[in-house]
């Protein structure tokens, strides 16, 4: 799995974590299966995603994992937040959101894997023209 409930100690204590989840791990399993189906959804047009998210170790992208441990503590405080400075995943969440959209865009350069066609890479296709130019004489 892209990840595992260990380390999600970068982002809260694991006393927190247990006491939020009622100690029951598959309450944490399922908060991270939403955040990396989150992850995936906005990443998959423009990324290979099976490809991303089925590295595991130090394969894996490290910005994307702590990502995806936020986007995951963000389920998870919804059921309770008890001594966590709530304001502070909020904003961490939304400034998440911010770039995996940015990234979706192909606005920030990445070194995670394109999606592939038989006729090549994917990406968003841009149509329009240039921006109109007058002369005010």
């Amino acid at each position: 799995m892209f990840l595992e409930i260990q380390e999600m100690s970068t982002v809260i204590m694991e006393y927190r974590l247990q006491e939020i989840a009622e100690y029951d791990d598959t309450i944490v399993q399922a908060c991270i299966l939403a955040a990396v189906q989150r992850v995936t959804r906005l990443l998959s047009g423009r990324y290979d995603v099976e490809k991303i998210f089925s590295a595991t170790g130090d394969e894996r992208d490290a910005e994307l994992l702590e990502i995806t441990k936020n986007i995951a503590l963000w389920f998870l405080c919804r059921r309770c937040n008890v001594d966590i400075l709530y304001n502070r995943i909020k904003e961490a969440y939304d400034r998440d959101m911010a770039y995996l959209k940015e990234l979706m865009k192909g606005d920030i350069p990445s070194g995670l894997p394109l999606r592939e066609t038989d006729d090549g890479p994917t990406g968003a296709v841009r149509f329009g023209s240039n921006p109109k130019f007058s002369h005010s004489w």
